[in-house]
C-alpha cells in the first residue's frame, strides 16, 4: 500500500500531505476495491439470474430508500467529523441514530397505510416488498453515521474492512436469492450487507456508540439539534436534491415507459458508478477531514485541492473515455445481448460520471467553508436542468433514448462548471487547468475513436 502511494505521488507529481490524504485514501480505496471485485465479477451472473424488469423494480425501491436515508439522519453525520470537541461528536452520533430510527418507524407506518388502500399487486406481483424499505433506510442511515464517526477517529482501516464485508455479504446473498429464483431478492441482499457492516462497525465503536445511546435525553437532543441546525437546513436538502437529480430518470422511465426501461438504464449506471463510489467516496471522506484541518492555511488547502482534482482526472480519463467509445460492445459482451441498449446508455453516461468522479470529492469544500447554502442552490439548478431535459425527451420526442442522452449531457455540463467553480473558491487559476484537461481528454478520445474505426 505504501509503494502504491509513493508511485501515485511521484508519477502524478502530487503535492499532498505526506502520510495524509493520499495514504489514507489508498487505505479506504484498497478495502473498497477488494469488496467491489466480488459484485463486479458477479455482475454477469446477476444479469442472467434477474431480468431487466427485476433490476428496474430493485432500482426504484433502493433509490427511494437511499433518498429517504438522507432525510433520516438530517445530515448530522457530517457534523460528527467537524464538531470542535468529542462530547459534541458523541451527542451528534446519538442524535443522528435517534432521528434515523424515528424516521424509519414513521415511514413504515406510511407505507403500511398506503398498502392497505392500494393493491400492491396491481403493477408488480412483489409490491409488498416495499415494507422492507424502512429497514433499508435505518440500516443505511446507521451505516452512514458510524462511517463518519470512524472518519473522525481516522480509523480508515476499519472503514475499509466494513466496506469489504458489506459488499461481500450483499453479493453472496443476491446470488443465493437469484439461484433460488427469488425475483425480488436484490433488495434484501443489500440489507444483508448493510447488517453485516453495521454489526462490524458497532463492535469497533462499542464504547462510543453505547455512550451516545445511554446519554440520550430530550434536552441534549434538542440542544444539539439547534446548535448544528445548518446541517438539516442547508446540507440535507442539498444532498436530497442532488440524489433526486441523479436518479430522476428512474422515476421518469418507470412512470412513462416500464420497469424494463428502468433496468436497462440502472444496470450501466450502477456499474459505471462503482469507480465513482470507490474512489470518490474513499478520497472524499479523507479530503473532508484534511480540509477541515487546513482551513486556516489557505495556500496548503489550494495545493491539496488542485492536486486532488488533477489526480482524479488522470485516473478517470482513460477508463471513462474507453466506455464512451466502446461502451455498447463492452456491456453486450459482459452482460449478454439482452443488455445492448444498456451499453448505449453507458456511452451517454460516461462523460457525466467521469466529472462526478473528479468533482464530487472536492465538493465537500462547501461544508468545510460553511457555504452549504450555495451547495443547496447549485443542486436546485441541477435538478431543474435535468428534469427539463428528461421531460423534453419524454414529451417532445417520446423516446427513452433521447431522455437519457439529454440527462447525461446536462449532468456533464453541470459538473464541469461546478468543479471549476469550486477550484475558484480556493483561488486556483482556471485557464491553465482547463486547457490541460480538455486538450488531454481530446487526445485520448481521438486515439480511441481511431482504434474503433480501424477495427
Amino acid at each position: 500500500m505504501d509503494r502504491l502511494t509513493r508511485f501515485l505521488e511521484n508519477s502524478l507529481k502530487l503535492h499532498l500531505p505526506q502520510g495524509g490524504l493520499l495514504r489514507n485514501s489508498v487505505t479506504l480505496f484498497t478495502g473498497a476495491t477488494l469488496g467491489q471485485l466480488i459484485p463486479f465479477f458477479a455482475g454477469p451472473v446477476l444479469a442472467r439470474l434477474y431480468s431487466p424488469s427485476d433490476f428496474g423494480f430493485f432500482a426504484l425501491m433502493s433509490t427511494t430508500a437511499g433518498i429517504a436515508s438522507l432525510i433520516s439522519t438530517g445530515s448530522y453525520e457530517y457534523a460528527v467529523v467537524k464538531a470542535p470537541d468529542d462530547d459534541d461528536a458523541v451527542d451528534l452520533l446519538g442524535l443522528a441514530v435517534a432521528l434515523s430510527l424515528f424516521f424509519s418507524f414513521i415511514s413504515a407506518l406510511i407505507i403500511f397505510s398506503i398498502l392497505l388502500f392500494v393493491d400492491p399487486w396491481v403493477n408488480n406481483p412483489f409490491g409488498w416488498v416495499w415494507m422492507l424499505v424502512p429497514l433499508f433506510v435505518f440500516f443505511q442511515g446507521l451505516m452512514n453515521v458510524l462511517n463518519f464517526r470512524l472518519n473522525r477517529q481516522m480509523n480508515y482501516r476499519c472503514m475499509a474492512k466494513g466496506k469489504m464485508l458489506r459488499d461481500s455479504a450483499m453479493t453472496f446473498s443476491q446470488l443465493v436469492f437469484g439461484f433460488l429464483h427469488v425475483r425480488w431478492g436484490l433488495l434484501p441482499g443489500v440489507m444483508v450487507g448493510q447488517t453485516a457492516a453495521n454489526c462490524f462497525f458497532v463492535s469497533r465503536l462499542k464504547s462510543v456508540f453505547f455512550a451516545a445511546i445511554r446519554e440520550l435525553s430530550f434536552k441534549r437532543l434538542r440542544n444539539t439539534f439547534i446548535k448544528y441546525y445548518r446541517y438539516p437546513l442547508y446540507l440535507m436538502p442539498a444532498h436530497i436534491i442532488n440524489e433526486l437529480s441523479i436518479h430522476v430518470p428512474i422515476y421518469c422511465l418507470n412512470i412513462f415507459f416500464s420497469n424494463s426501461a428502468v433496468g436497462l438504464y440502472a444496470l450501466p449506471q450502477k456499474f459505471l458508478n462503482v469507480p465513482v463510489v470507490l474512489i470518490g467516496n474513499s478520497i472524499g471522506q479523507v479530503f473532508f477531514k484534511d480540509a477541515v484541518r487546513q482551513l486556516h492555511t489557505p495556500d496548503e488547502l489550494k495545493r491539496t485541492t488542485l492536486s486532488l482534482f488533477s489526480m482524479l482526472f488522470y485516473v478517470g480519463v482513460i477508463p471513462f473515455s474507453t466506455v464512451m467509445v466502446f461502451g455498447d460492445s463492452i456491456i453486450t459482451w459482459f452482460f449478454g445481448a439482452e443488455w445492448y441498449l444498456s451499453g448505449v446508455y453507458a456511452q451517454y453516461l460516461s462523460p457525466w460520471l467521469m466529472f462526478v468522479l473528479i468533482g464530487s470529492p472536492i465538493s465537500r469544500l462547501f461544508t468545510v467553508l460553511d457555504q452549504q447554502n450555495k451547495s443547496l442552490w447549485f443542486n436546485i439548478v441541477l435538478l431543474c436542468i435535468r428534469t427539463g431535459g428528461l421531460f423534453v425527451g419524454v414529451f417532445v420526442f417520446n423516446s427513452a433514448d433521447v431522455a437519457v442522452k439529454l440527462f447525461a449531457v446536462s449532468g456533464a455540463l453541470y459538473w464541469i462548471f461546478l468543479s471549476f467553480y469550486i477550484l475558484r473558491m480556493v483561488h486556483v487559476e482556471l485557464i491553465p487547468v482547463a486547457v490541460n484537461i480538455f486538450v488531454t481528454w481530446f487526445l485520448v478520445l481521438s486515439i480511441l475513436v481511431a482504434i474503433r474505426c480501424a477495427m
